[in-house]
């Protein structure tokens, strides 16, 4: 399946063999990493493919997390798990386990220290990225398909409900929540000032 790069609307990437799923620019804008149902996610710099990383299942989702101590790479898997790599090499460094269910998508917070992933198993949760560990479990009445986090340690969550959560990162808590749908939420962005929510669903239409 061919990968538009925005900035060149006539280039395309020819690399997949499969559907792709997610895509992500690094902070920096030097790299685009994609995520595919060919059980790979790729990283690419000027259209060349850098590296790629095979995994066991379908590939839902891929993120970038830029620090002054790290560069890394999230992916989100069929298989449950949160794999964090290495954006320069894509050497896998930590499995995050803990959800029972696909993992649909996948979130950096506080500057890299933490991850949020949600999942059809009708939970988020909050991990610490270095250890792997529980640090918050978010529970739902339904699969939760969409993250965003902002940078001030906010993440909203959308879910097949239809329903937007706002969640403090810190404490676990849900600060909030709205009725943005009538279907799936499938995906969600934060504007780069993070005064704006876009969310995309099930029903064809976007809301901001």
């Amino acid at each position: 399946m061919p990968i538009k790069v925005i900035r060149d609307p006539k280039k395309k990437i020819q690399s997949h063999n499969n559907w792709v799923k997610s895509v992500a620019y690094s902070p920096d804008g030097q790299f685009l990493a994609t995520a595919s149902t060919d059980k790979t996610v790729k990283c690419f710099e000027d259209g060349k493919e850098l590296f790629k990383v095979q995994h066991p299942d379908w590939v839902w989702h891929v993120c970038f997390s830029y620090t002054a101590r790290r560069k890394r790479i999230a992916t989100a898997c069929l298989d449950g798990i949160v794999r964090i790599l290495e954006a320069t090499t894509g050497r896998v460094v930590k499995e995050i386990t803990g959800h029972t269910g696909t993992v649909n998508c996948c979130a950096f917070a506080e500057e890299g220290e933490t991850i949020v992933s949600v999942s059809y198993d009708h939970t988020a949760k909050i991990f610490n990225v270095g250890s792997g560990k529980l640090i918050h479990n978010i529970e739902y009445q339904c699969p939760v398909l969409s993250v965003a986090v902002s940078s001030t340690g906010t993440a909203f969550t959308g879910d097949t409900s239809g329903t937007i959560k706002e969640i403090d990162v810190k404490t676990g808590k849900v600060l909030g929540e709205w009725k943005a749908h009538r279907g799936h939420i499938e995906v969600l962005a934060l504007s780069a000032s993070g005064d704006f929510l876009a969310s995309g669903g099930g029903t064809s239409a976007s809301s901001c």
